[in-house]
């Protein structure tokens, strides 16, 4: 296996993975570095990952099995500093999205993109954090993070607020809808989430105090 090649595995297959061809620097870096590698979003048939450095969004094509670049919103907001940590791809409304914040982590747009082909995009929401409910909350000072997220049919746009212990949930108005608190270990949030068409399997309801035998599981 070459370390900077392309493969495609297949699920349940034996075979051995399948080569498809070297993609470029910026793309291996893409999928080897750490910091600027997010979960992948799924839109359609297409994979995409936002690249921090060039301000682009990789696309991975899964039916040509090819790799493209496509443009991203030009934010003003947007921090040179803060992109490699403050901006990814989603999916809302049925369409790709993406968020950036300013410097301080205050001011969150949320793009949406208009037109696939043409690669327009328009933004939808500017949420402004409350920073005195946040520091009060937290009690952390100004050491927070962003991510955002959209739910229940993408009608529900989530802003997430993570210190480590605490994440807190605004809407898109910036009010504070909950706070999840965690005792142990400090958090990790990711965009990874899971949906409700798992497929139940039997053993689910044999596991005790497990996650898969409360809401949204069952």
């Amino acid at each position: 296996v070459e370390r900077d090649a392309s493969y495609v595995y297949t699920l349940g297959s034996n075979d051995m993975p399948r080569r498809i061809g070297c993609a470029e620097p910026e793309m291996s870096m893409l999928a080897g570095h750490s910091r600027r590698c997010r979960p992948a979003q799924l839109h359609g048939s297409l994979l995409h990952w936002y690249h921090s450095i060039k301000h682009m969004i990789l696309v991975f094509d899964t039916t040509a099995e090819s790799f493209r670049w496509m443009r991203a919103p030009i934010d003003k907001t947007e921090n040179e500093l803060n992109r490699e940590l403050w901006a990814d791809v989603l999916e809302m409304d049925s369409t790709l999205g993406l968020y950036c914040c300013n410097h301080d982590k205050t001011i969150v747009n949320i793009w949406v993109l208009q037109d696939y082909e043409q690669e327009v995009w328009s933004i939808k929401y500017q949420v402004e954090l409350p920073v005195t409910c946040i520091r009060g909350e937290l009690d952390v000072g100004d050491s927070w993070s962003v991510m955002v997220s959209s739910e229940d049919g993408d009608e529900v746009v989530v802003v997430l607020v993570d210190c480590g212990q605490s994440v807190l949930c605004f809407d898109t108005d910036g009010k504070l809808l909950a706070r999840l608190e965690h005792d142990g270990n400090d958090i990790m949030v990711t965009r990874m989430k899971l949906k409700q068409s798992l497929v139940p399997h039997a053993f689910f309801p044999l596991l005790k105090s497990y996650v898969v035998n409360d809401f949204p599981f069952i």
